[in-house]
C-alpha cells in the first residue's frame, strides 16, 4: 500500500532495464494504483484479500523491493504459494529466504541489484521452479498459522494458573 517505502519506483525501474530477451515479461502491481507507464506492466490496484491467492497462482516471481520490512509477511504468503521470490537483503527476510535456494536477495537501494535478481529468475526457469519449492518447504508449517498457535501456546501454557 505504501508505494514508495515498499520500492515501487525502484521495481518499475528494474522491470525496464530487463534485458530484450525478457520481453514477454510481465509486471502486475496489486494494492496501489500508481500513475506508472511502462510496456507490459498491469495495474491492478487494491484487490479483496480473498482475490490475492489468484495473483500468486498465476506469478512465476514475486519481487517487491521495500527499503524498511521488519519481517515481510507478504513473502511468506508468496513463498506458501510456491512462488520464487526475490527479496531485500534486509530484516528478517534474510533468516527465512537462503539466497538462491529459497529465494533471491538484493540491496533495495540498488536497481540493478534488483534487475539482476529478476534476470536471475527469468533467465532460469528450472532453478525458479526449485526455488519456488524449497521456498515452500521453508515457510510451511514454520510461519502458518498453525504453527504460530503452536508457538504460542507453547509460551503461554506455562504461565497459566494449574488447578
Amino acid at each position: 500500500m505504501e508505494w514508495k517505502r515498499k520500492g515501487g519506483p525502484e521495481l518499475v525501474e528494474a522491470f525496464r532495464r530487463l534485458p530484450e530477451r525478457h520481453q514477454d515479461a510481465r509486471l502486475i502491481i496489486l494494492g496501489v494504483a500508481p500513475d506508472v507507464r511502462v510496456p507490459r506492466c498491469e495495474i491492478v490496484g487494491p484487490v479483496p484479500a480473498d482475490r490475492v491467492p489468484d495473483y500468486y497462482r498465476q506469478a512465476a516471481i514475486f519481487c517487491m523491493p521495500t527499503h524498511i520490512e521488519p519481517f515481510g509477511i507478504v513473502f511468506v504468503e508468496a513463498m506458501l504459494h510456491g512462488v520464487a521470490v526475490a527479496a531485500p537483503r534486509l530484516g528478517a527476510m534474510q533468516d527465512y529466504i537462503e539466497d538462491r535456494v529459497s529465494g533471491v536477495l538484493f540491496d533495495p537501494d540498488s536497481v540493478d541489484d534488483i534487475a539482476s535478481a529478476l534476470c536471475y529468475l527469468l533467465d532460469n526457469p528450472r532453478n525458479r521452479q526449485e526455488i519456488g519449492v524449497r521456498g515452500f518447504r521453508a515457510v510451511h508449517g514454520n510461519y502458518d498459522w498453525d504453527a504460530v498457535g503452536r508457538l504460542l501456546r507453547a509460551e503461554i501454557e506455562p504461565c497459566l494458573p494449574r488447578e
